[in-house]
């Protein structure tokens, strides 16, 4: 099992060297490993935005919503709330 921080390490280098494809793999290949951590979805749809992939974005802050709302953390559901309607305001 990976540690959070290295993975959270690599998708940051992935992305500032512009694999946004293989940080989305990677992204969604340790969510399994990591499905209660809101963070990781949220990174996912921001991920998605830069390739202009709406549906999948909004997919991506929604999980990730449910979750940090699982796991009370409100302030960080409202915030992915805000950005789901950013793009989608149904």
């Amino acid at each position: 099992m990976a540690e959070l921080v290295d993975v959270k390490r690599k998708i940051a280098e992935l992305e500032a060297r512009g694999s946004v494809d293989e940080a989305i793999a990677t992204l969604e290949r340790v969510i399994k490993e990591f499905p209660k951590e809101g963070s990781l979805y949220n990174k996912l749809g921001d991920l998605y935005v830069k390739l202009n992939h709406q549906k999948n974005a909004l997919n991506a802050y929604e999980k990730g919503a449910r979750v940090f709302k699982e796991e009370t953390y409100f302030p960080n559901a409202i915030a992915l709330c805000k950005k789901i309607l950013r793009f989608d305001k149904n």
